[in-house]
């Protein structure tokens, strides 16, 4: 399980932000700024509705759980005003098999 400490960010208009790490609780609104990404993006492969018909607030907290509970994973958030706008999902890659 990897964890970060959070740091606050302030942008060039003085909003502040923090970078953190993911909870549980961030699920819908990791699932929001994701779907905003793939809805926007005009080179992502992965497209939305198309290809996300499938994911579902339930389905993102498991996903979301299971970097908080996993060796060697982390779920990084950006966070400005209450609202989650950019997210890393980092994990390493097991090279034994």
């Amino acid at each position: 399980m990897g964890k970060i400490e959070p740091r606050q960010f302030v942008l060039k208009d003085g909003r502040k932000g923090i970078i953190r790490t993911a909870e549980e609780a961030d699920a819908e609104k990791v699932l929001r700024q994701i779907i905003s990404v793939l809805e926007e993006a005009e080179y992502t492969i992965t497209t939305y509705p198309e290809d996300g018909a499938d994911f579902t607030v339930a389905k993102e907290r498991e996903w979301v759980k299971n970097h908080m509970e996993g060796d060697g994973k982390l779920l990084v958030v950006a966070e400005i005003n209450g609202e989650i706008v950019g997210s890393a999902d980092l994990h390493n890659r097991d090279n034994r098999s």
